[in-house]
C-alpha cells in the first residue's frame, strides 16, 4: 500500500471519528448540516453552538443556496432535512432540533409564490422577531460564503 492510501484512509478514519464525536455532542442536528443546507461550507472545524448562532445571525453571512425571488418549491426543498416543516399561506417554517434548543428559519413568499424574505429564530437571540438573514438577488457559483 502506498503512503498516499494510507494517508488518504487515515484521513477517512479521523473524519469518521470527527463526526461521531459531534454526533454524540449534538445528536440531533449538527452545525455543519444547516450551513450544508445553507451553502456556507468554509467556516472549517467543528463549532460550538454559540459560535455557530453567531455565524448564522452575521449580517455578512449570505446562503449560497437561497436567492430572493427563487420559487416556493426550490426554497422548501433547499430545507428537506428539517425535522419539522409546517406550511402556511405566505411562509413555511423549518425546525432543527439541538439540545440547546429548537433552530427555526422561516421563509416568507410573496403572492406569486417567490421568495422575499428568511428569518433566523431561537430563543437565545436578542431579537425576538428573528434575525433576518441577507439573501443574494442572484447565484454567485464560484462564492465562498466566509462569515466573521
Amino acid at each position: 500500500m502506498a503512503v498516499s492510501d494510507s494517508l488518504n484512509v487515515l484521513e477517512g478514519f479521523v473524519g469518521s471519528v470527527r463526526r461521531l464525536l459531534m454526533r454524540w455532542r449534538y445528536p440531533f442536528t449538527l452545525p455543519e448540516d444547516i450551513l450544508s443546507v445553507l451553502g456556507v461550507d468554509d467556516i472549517g472545524g467543528s463549532l460550538s453552538f454559540h459560535d455557530f448562532m453567531h455565524v448564522l445571525s452575521s449580517p455578512e453571512c449570505r446562503p449560497q443556496r437561497l436567492v430572493r425571488l427563487m420559487s416556493r418549491n426550490d426554497a422548501e426543498a433547499v430545507f428537506s432535512t428539517a425535522l419539522k416543516k409546517e406550511r402556511f399561506q405566505n411562509e413555511t417554517l423549518f425546525s432543527f432540533y439541538f439540545e440547546e434548543s429548537w433552530v427555526e428559519f422561516i421563509l416568507h413568499f410573496d403572492s406569486d409564490s417567490r421568495l422575499r424574505r428568511i428569518y433566523l429564530h431561537h430563543n437565545g437571540l436578542s431579537v425576538d422577531e428573528g434575525v433576518e438573514i441577507n439573501l443574494p438577488r442572484k447565484r454567485e457559483p464560484t462564492a465562498k460564503l466566509v462569515c466573521s
